[in-house]
């Protein structure tokens, strides 16, 4: 009995090791953000381009859209068929719309549709990988 209370401290003290400190495996941060602005003629200053239409396609290409002959409200089409966005948002008053993607490491296209100019551009990444961002500036 009494190499059980010696035995046990010592089972006690060589169970307990720095080496099982909990692993914290910190999350990435996915938050893609994007800008959107607009500059008038002889006028060098950005303009917030509030309620400019951002469509997110995952798993696409920008030269996928070459195969589409019309667009409206986001939707790509053709006689085939159509290409919907996956995800589709607004800038806000200050000229920014952030969202966390959630297919991180799929091919990810942002097509922007100017309210003011009523233009559109794009851009891609291969990954939305933490810092992926865009700035839109439209000019006439």
């Amino acid at each position: 009995m009494k190499l059980i209370y010696i035995l046990l401290p010592f089972l006690l003290l060589c169970s307990c090791s720095e080496d099982d400190d909990p692993v914290i495996i910190e999350e990435e941060d996915h938050s893609v953000k994007i800008e959107a602005y607009y500059t008038l003629k002889n006028d060098n200053r950005l303009y917030n381009d509030v309620d400019s239409d951002v469509f997110i396609y995952y798993g696409i290409y920008s030269s996928h859209l070459l195969e589409y002959d019309t667009f409206e409200d986001g939707v790509w089409s053709n006689e085939e068929g159509e290409l919907r966005p996956d995800l589709h948002f607004k800038i806000d008053s200050e000229g920014k719309c952030e969202f966390i993607s959630k297919r991180y490491d799929e091919i990810i296209m942002i097509l922007l549709v100017s309210k003011y100019y009523n233009m559109m551009a794009h851009t891609g990444f291969s990954s939305s990988k933490p810092g992926t961002s865009a700035k839109f500036i439209f000019n006439n």
